[in-house]
């Protein structure tokens, strides 16, 4: 069962969430805000259901709802509002990119002191305009 679902991932998934993903990246170069859902209108005329996610911010955790349709999953509407999805079809909880990147940042520089975790704090913050005096 994990095989099959690594091979969807791989094979299905996140090939899809490129592009959102990267046009995501474009428009909002690291600082992202939630967007309205109202514009997620499909016109392709298939069958919608509502789907309840649980967003998880750096600084808090919000509740929206999905419109899905076939042509519009939500992992693709997740990347594109600038989170990740935490399940293949229906994802009921997502992940701020932010807050991935971050992580990423930690697991690379972690140390078991201080040192390895401000050095870590800082670069990320930089990266996102802030400017330190020391």
């Amino acid at each position: 069962r994990r095989h099959v679902q690594a091979h969807r991932w791989s094979t299905s998934v996140l090939p899809t969430l490129i592009r959102p993903y990267m046009r995501f990246q474009r428009e909002h170069s690291g600082a992202h805000q939630a967007e309205e859902q109202s514009w997620f209108i499909c016109k392709c005329g298939s069958q919608h259901h509502s789907l309840e996610v649980v967003c998880v911010h750096m600084e808090c955790v919000e509740d929206i709802t999905l419109d899905i349709f076939k042509c519009r999953p939500a992992p693709v509407q997740l990347v594109q509002c600038g989170f990740f999805p935490c399940s293949l079809v229906h994802p009921t909880l997502a992940v701020s990119l932010d807050m991935l990147e971050f992580i990423a940042e930690l697991f690379l520089h972690i140390a078991p002191n201080e040192r390895g975790w401000a050095a870590m704090l800082v670069k990320y913050l930089k990266a996102r305009g802030y400017r330190f005096v020391t």
